[in-house]
């Protein structure tokens, strides 16, 4: 060889070794390691693509001898591991991390032939029993009782030819174990617990959702091919036994799943799934629909609850007094008046029967040994059982299908934008006007299309007043607001509940450093009054930490309005006893009627008195984003 060009190639050897810049050379040009590093696809195969996201651990996802999480040395790691010669009895980097594999093909030709060849037989077989023949999206409704899934919870199913209940269904989910209350509360949003990709089948999660929780579930079928499934399916395996940090209110359920979604095709789309520091199961799912389409319109599969509550609105005056006779008499199911019915007759009635006592069974209030001992649940369950199968027996006599809950309802896909901005000015002894931002905002008033009903949730809620001759100042927040009103009526007699943690203002009038913290919890029943009308009364208690400490009784009553979707009243009375300590006593009426303008706006007038301060009036406009 010349001497010229050896030479050239020896420099050319020392300055890239000096250089530190790996190359991977195959059977096209070279390709820098740092460079294939950097590529979206792959930082997303590593979940790197976030500055705020916890890196997963465990499971053996690292393959980097250092153990240092980097992209750069993570690919150089892979890559000698899937050249390297297989070793009995251990676990080929080829089948731990098929997509990677798979990639890292697609991208530098000639690697293949560098890969040997193994037997993957754990992989294969966990490939074949969950191979989906296509993947649906699934959303489950909020469900306050759980702070966890309050925002809603999103699953994907991986459905398959006859395999029915016994579906494969992906969700991300926290392992909690017997934390409750406020620990529970506390881990979750400061990322206390682990969060793994978990496949449970089909009737374990539709039972704890329809039956357990109540809550409606949505289905969208996506548009993925079968080698897009096979990306998302291949990642599933690479992550079993890996978790991430897990927070309620930012990687969650929806962010991870997005992650998931995202790598089932080689250029992403990128799916957004935070705004500003939070991230919302409604919100996810909006985005998912926007970068995947569905093939089909969503269908709705109702919960007990909701299918109770549809069979009593079909039910005629004659089905409906028999239902109540039933009930009060359960062997009347035997008498001359209910075999004389017809058959549609019949079964309308045996199957709002089978789900009243289906309800009931469901309750889980028996768990709690000092109400069950008051209300003696479990007693009524044991009877529950034993009539449910005196009904169940009767149904079989007759083929006539049950009835499903045809009710036309949007679903959570059309529902309100979940963060607001509220302006309101106020006009009266002292005019001022009043900012709050929230990173979740859904209140009695707020359209209930896609939403709960009569239920107010706010989340990081922060207010700065403006007042004449001061700086704006911020006079609270709210980290966390629950307000859940159910209807108790003839058959069912639910409570209500209102829970609120709040940061406030002790300087005078309600605004100066947020030094109190409140804490607030009440119980009560709420009825319905008239048409479109219901009436709640809460009681409870408050407690304030800080300068001013203090122990109140607190009492919270109010009538709520609703004639259509878009338009409301609703007034209510908050009294504030001091029971002990330091904190004032105070009582404040306010009502408030709004209009939705749009999707994303509305338009409110308030009235509201702070006793011993005079009434005042104001405006307000709600922009939600």
């Amino acid at each position: 060889m010349d001497r010229g060009i050896t030479r050239k190639i020896f420099v050319l050897a020392m300055l890239l070794w000096f250089t530190g810049v790996p190359w991977v050379a195959f059977a096209g040009p070279r390709v820098s390691l740092v460079e294939l590093s950097a590529s979206p696809y792959w930082q997303k195969l590593l979940h790197l693509n976030s500055t705020w996201a916890s890196p997963p651990e465990g499971g053996g996802f690292l393959l980097s001898p250092s153990g240092s999480f980097g992209a750069a040395q993570e690919l150089e790691a892979t890559l000698s591991a899937l050249k390297a010669a297989p070793v009995p009895g251990q676990v080929h980097a080829s089948c731990r991390f098929p997509l990677r594999a798979k990639w890292l093909k697609s991208v530098l030709p000639g690697l293949e032939s560098q890969i040997p060849a193994a037997k993957c037989l754990k992989m294969t077989t966990w490939l074949s029993r969950n191979r989906p023949d296509k993947i649906t999206l699934v959303y489950a409704a909020s469900f306050l009782e759980n702070p966890a899934s309050a925002f809603g919870h999103i699953f994907l199913r991986l459905e398959s030819q006859g395999r029915g209940l016994s579906a494969p269904m992906v969700q991300f989910a926290a392992i909690t174990g017997e934390a409750t209350g406020f620990e529970y509360l506390l881990r979750g949003a400061f990322g206390g617990f682990k969060g793994y990709y978990i496949i449970e089948p089909q009737h374990t999660l539709m039972r704890n959702n329809l039956e357990l929780e109540g809550r409606d579930l949505w289905v969208y079928d996506l548009q993925l091919s079968a080698d897009e499934q096979e990306n998302l399916l291949f990642h599933l395996w690479e992550m079993r036994q890996v978790y991430f940090d897990y927070y309620f209110f930012n990687q969650n359920c929806g962010y991870r799943l997005i992650e998931l979604i995202e790598l089932a095709r080689f250029e992403p789309p990128e799916i957004p799934k935070t705004r500003v520091a939070w991230s919302i199961p409604t919100d996810n799912l909006k985005n998912i629909l926007s970068q995947v389409p569905e093939t089909l319109d969503a269908s709705r599969l109702s919960s007990r609850s909701t299918r109770w509550q549809a069979r009593l609105r079909a039910l005629d005056e004659k089905q409906l007094s028999l239902l109540d006779q039933l009930l009060a008499e359960p062997e009347a199911i035997q008498s001359p008046g209910f075999q004389q019915l017809n058959d549609p007759d019949k079964v309308e009635v045996l199957d709002a029967l089978n789900d009243y006592y289906r309800i009931q069974i469901n309750s889980r209030i028996g768990e709690f040994e000092i109400l069950d001992r008051w209300l003696k649940v479990k007693e009524q369950q044991k009877e529950a059982r034993k009539w449910r199968m005196a009904v169940l027996i009767e149904r079989s006599k007759f083929k006539l299908p049950t009835q499903g809950d045809s009710t036309p309802e949007a679903g959570p896909e059309s529902s309100h934008p979940t963060a607001a901005l509220r302006f309101t000015g106020w006009q009266g002894e002292e005019d001022h006007q009043t900012l709050r931002i929230a990173a979740y905002d859904h209140d009695l008033l707020s359209s209930s299309v896609g939403q709960l009903n009569n239920a107010r949730f706010r989340v990081l809620d922060l207010a700065i007043d403006q007042r004449p001759g001061q700086q704006a100042q911020v006079s609270e927040l709210t980290l966390f607001e629950v307000l859940s009103l159910n209807e108790r009526g003839k058959y069912f007699s639910p409570l209500s509940w209102r829970m609120k943690i709040n940061l406030a203002a002790s300087g005078g009038q309600g605004h100066g450093d947020l030094k109190r913290v409140e804490l607030t919890g009440q119980g009560g029943w709420t009825y319905a009054l008239l048409p479109q009308t219901l009436g709640y009364f809460l009681g409870g208690v408050d407690l304030n930490l800080g300068p001013d400490n203090g122990f109140l009784g607190n009492v919270l009553a109010g009538v709520v309005y609703r004639p259509v979707p878009w338009f409301g009243v609703h007034g209510s009375q908050n009294n504030r006893n001091r029971l002990a300590g330091q904190t004032d006593s105070s009582r404040v009426t306010t009502v408030e009627a709004r209009v939705q303008l749009a999707d994303y706006l509305e338009f409110g007038a308030l009235t509201r008195q702070r006793l011993p301060q005079p009434r005042e009036t104001g405006l307000s406009l709600v922009g939600r984003f």
